[in-house]
């Protein structure tokens, strides 16, 4: 067996060799921080479409990090020129396989981030009963306020006093316990974040065939022989693939789940400490946030539950094959309507240059993914349908039904301040990121409010008030 090692290593040697001599550059590793969420799904190739696929060349020269995000459709509009994508879409673009989402594939979503709002203009909006009904803002308000209602009061007053020597904090005590470590964590801007978008590039007619002919039966050979020197790459290849072949304990059920998924040992990424501690801390934010939403709905008549639960969404073509999967850090699941609300933490502080857009790109992409997932009940079908059936008439098309606007609640909590991004999109939306129209020219509105502050008491006691009546009214709307 060692033989035989040395031997493989020496021939590797010098392919290397060769391939550095005719300028060929060998492939560079994946670094270990890519393999942090093991857990999540896997990129196989998805089924070729049938519609053509659409590639373009970035024109612009601006890295990403440089490049603000559009805050109104006409800046997505230049913006979008400039990278020569501005006529594609999501399901017809070719997208490289990416574990975070890049500029093109953000402005693909067709999204926009108008400029930040304060938390006291959501507590404004909320007061007037906009996303909320008025008869749940006066029952979460008489709920926290009741008398019997001790841990909530008690909650409260441990503001602004030492942690160590709180009072019997009973409901709220996890809750509290964790916003505490979320203060205590340290403000590293570049601290990293396990990957949570995940794009599938797409595959063309003649890969997909490649492929087939690649892994059939009438391929492979009937005889062992012993392979050329310069096929040391397609021998290693081939062992990978006949591992992947075996299914080494993949769940055949779980479209989440890859061949070697289970492979991926702890110790791969126990050397990388940064991101270890940045997963650690990631998770003490979800489990105050979450935490705090469980408390606050606990023992009141709440329309659902609130999850730790890291839900994927997927978006699909209309022929079905897979575009790109978000996972989310938390949902609230509706008792009658599936998820009325999602989750999204981080570890560091939002509103930084080198965090925020990153962020928002992903939360973009967390939300049109839900919305592709689990698309509003009341959407009218796609206007293109609708005219097919009403007639080509000039009175016909005005019998065209109105797209319907439907919001969405994000809750983002970045280290120790909470966000509530309200995302506004219509029925052409839903077309289009179900892929169901591709010429939908409609947008997802991401609408950033807050920050609330998890240290203190005048935030949170407004914050309590209104997550309780979102959910008890099971999400905005």
């Amino acid at each position: 067996m060692g033989s035989t090692v040395e031997v493989l290593l020496a021939a590797a040697a010098q392919l290397l060799a060769r391939n550095h001599l005719w300028g060929k550059s060998p492939a560079v590793p994946e670094p270990k921080a890519a393999v942090v969420a093991a857990d999540c799904a896997s990129l196989s190739s998805s089924p070729s479409p049938t519609y053509p696929v659409i590639t373009h060349q970035h024109r612009g020269n601006k890295d990403m990090a440089d490049q603000e995000l559009p805050s109104d459709i006409e800046t997505w509009r230049t913006t979008a020129r400039r990278y020569g994508i501005d006529t594609d879409s999501v399901h017809s673009y070719r997208l490289p396989s990416a574990s975070n989402a890049s500029m093109h594939q953000f402005l693909l979503l067709r999204a926009y981030w108008p400029h930040l709002l304060t938390d006291k203009a959501f507590n404004t909006a909320y007061k007037a009963g906009q996303w909320i009904r008025q008869e749940f803002i006066e029952r979460a308000t008489k709920e926290l306020n009741d008398d019997r209602n001790t841990s909530w009061k008690t909650y409260l007053e441990s503001f602004g006093r030492d942690f160590q020597s709180l009072d019997y904090q009973g409901t709220y005590a996890l809750a509290r316990y964790y916003q505490h470590l979320c203060t205590q964590n340290k403000d590293h801007a570049n601290k990293s974040s396990r990957p949570k978008v995940y794009f599938t590039p797409r595959q063309t007619r003649s890969m997909a065939r490649a492929a087939a002919a690649e892994t059939s039966p009438s391929a492979r050979p009937k005889e062992p022989h012993t392979p050329p020197q310069n096929d040391l790459g397609s021998l290693l290849g081939g062992v990978t693939n006949t591992m992947g072949d075996l299914l080494l304990g993949a769940n055949k059920d779980d479209p989440f789940s890859t061949p070697l998924s289970f492979m991926a040992s702890p110790s791969d990424d126990a050397d990388d400490e940064e991101v270890c501690k940045a997963i650690e801390d990631e998770q003490i934010v979800n489990t105050a946030l979450v935490s705090f939403l469980n408390a606050l709905t606990l023992h009141s008549s709440a329309e659902g539950e609130w999850s730790l639960y890291r839900m994927p969404f997927v978006v699909r073509s209309a022929d079905r094959s897979k575009v790109f999967e978000a996972r989310v850090d938390g949902v609230f699941r509706n008792s009658s309507s599936g998820t009325g609300a999602i989750i999204e933490v981080k570890p560091m502080p939002r509103h930084h240059k080198v965090t925020i857009k990153k962020i928002r790109m992903q939360e973009t992409a967390q939300m049109a993914a839900w919305i592709a997932a689990e698309p509003p009940k009341t959407a009218t079908m796609p206007r293109s349908q609708q005219q097919l059936k009403l007639g080509s008439g000039s009175k016909s098309k005005k019998a065209a039904v109105k797209p319907k606007v439907h919001r969405r609640l994000l809750v983002s909590q970045d280290r120790h301040q909470i966000f509530l991004i309200v995302a506004t999109f219509d029925d052409e939306y839903v077309h289009y990121i179900s892929g169901d129209d591709d010429n939908a020219q409609s947008f997802l509105v991401m609408q950033e409010y807050g920050p609330y502050d998890v240290g203190k008491r005048e935030h949170m006691d407004v914050l309590g008030g209104i997550m309780l009546a979102i959910s008890m009214q099971g999400g905005i709307e």
